[in-house]
């Protein structure tokens, strides 16, 4: 966890976007909205369960509902469970964590971040009820994220409300203007280059290529989003505590990007943040790119294929200020993927390597210079 403001942000961009440069001087590559959305999968939350002795019938029927969720039917899991019987004896990785909760009212449940230290990532530990693993495992923002992603939007900015009424409508004022003019500026990899109009890795047509970005409001009070809220204070939990409006931009299959929190909310870092999303993606690996994936445990794999319906795995919620914010709808521009080449990615591999290598040179000969005029 790391305090953050727009200026970290920005900074982290620019440096993303030189790599992004040496790597796809010559190639038009996917943006890393949709890079993301197809091809990184969530990372993977951990679950553990406290009891005493044998679980009770009504017990073992909502583990098995968790352990559905952990399954390669289910595509790529974003859980794994774990039941800690306290009678047992205790994995000596699980031994302080357990020492917490030792007077808990068992069962209890502790749902961890899916890096760092078991004590130091914990986004849920309460009382393990049909009604409290409910709400774990799903709730109205998060859903409402999920829909909008798989719908092909960029980006869905989540507008965490402050105590003013004035900060919040002077945020959402400038995230409308600001996302309505961006979507219709911005361009897409393709469109950058008519000549070169062919991206050299397979999209599902089935989701429409396209610059769309939506805001959508979070009530911090609301105790549903409780798992939602509490994730994003990896970001920085004072800020998140904070009576500022806060904003996180979130693409892919559900990764907040960073948070922006009272006057860091500036028109220019908006715009650093939509063209880095809509730009190419040539950093593949998703560990070297920023941000957090949120607990939003459907089956990205089947929704992204088409293998599984939206109504199907999510079912309709109703979110007060669902709006999306982007161009006046029309056709969407023909856009043929390329085949891809063995040549061509091992050439974008080592042009990546290359840029990683400049940024390392640069930084190198920095310190050096200054090291000379101290």
């Amino acid at each position: 966890m790391r305090a953050s403001d727009g200026r970290y942000l920005a900074r982290m961009l620019v440096v993303m976007g030189i790599v992004c440069m040496a790597g796809c001087a010559w190639a038009c590559s996917v943006p890393v909205f949709r890079y993301a959305l197809e091809r990184w999968s969530a990372d993977t939350y951990r679950l553990l369960i406290l009891h005493r002795g044998e679980l009770s019938s009504g017990e073992k029927k909502r583990l098995a509902e968790l352990e559905k969720r952990t399954t390669p039917e289910y595509g790529f899991p974003s859980l794994v469970v774990k039941t800690v019987d306290l009678n047992g004896e205790i994995p000596e990785h699980l031994q302080e964590l357990v020492a917490e909760h030792r007077n808990a009212s068992l069962p209890w449940m502790v749902l961890v971040l899916p890096q760092g230290p078991l004590q130091e990532t914990i986004v849920r530990s309460e009382k393990w009820t049909a009604e409290t693993q409910a709400n774990l495992l799903m709730s109205p923002v998060r859903q409402e994220i999920a829909r909008r992603l798989i719908a092909g939007q960029t980006a869905v900015w989540l507008l965490m409300k402050g105590k003013e009424d004035a900060a919040n409508k002077k945020v959402e004022a400038l995230l409308a203007a600001s996302l309505t003019r961006l979507a219709k500026e911005l361009k897409l990899p393709h469109q950058m280059d008519p000549e070169d109009a062919q991206y050299d890795s397979p999209m599902n047509e089935a989701i429409e290529l396209r610059v769309e970005f939506s805001v959508l409001p979070l009530d911090p009070r609301d105790p549903r989003e409780a798992t939602l809220i509490n994730a994003l204070k990896y970001f920085d939990p004072e800020v998140v505590r904070s009576d500022a409006p806060k904003v996180f931009p979130i693409f892919g299959r559900g990764r907040a990007l960073d948070i922006l929190s009272g006057e860091n909310i500036g028109a220019e870092v908006i715009e650093q943040v939509c063209a880095f999303l809509v730009g190419p993606c040539s950093c593949q690996v998703k560990a070297l790119n920023p941000g957090l994936d949120l607990f939003i445990p459907v089956d990205w794999d089947g929704l992204v294929s088409g293998m599984i319906g939206v109504e199907e795995a999510l079912p309709p919620l109703r979110v007060p200020g669902a709006q999306a914010v982007g161009p006046p709808a029309a056709a969407p521009a023909a856009v043929t993927p390329g085949p891809v080449r063995e040549d061509d990615t091992l050439v974008r591999n080592l042009a990546l390597i290359g840029g990683i290598g400049i940024v390392v040179l640069i930084i190198g000969t920095w310190a050096l210079l200054r090291k000379r005029t101290g």
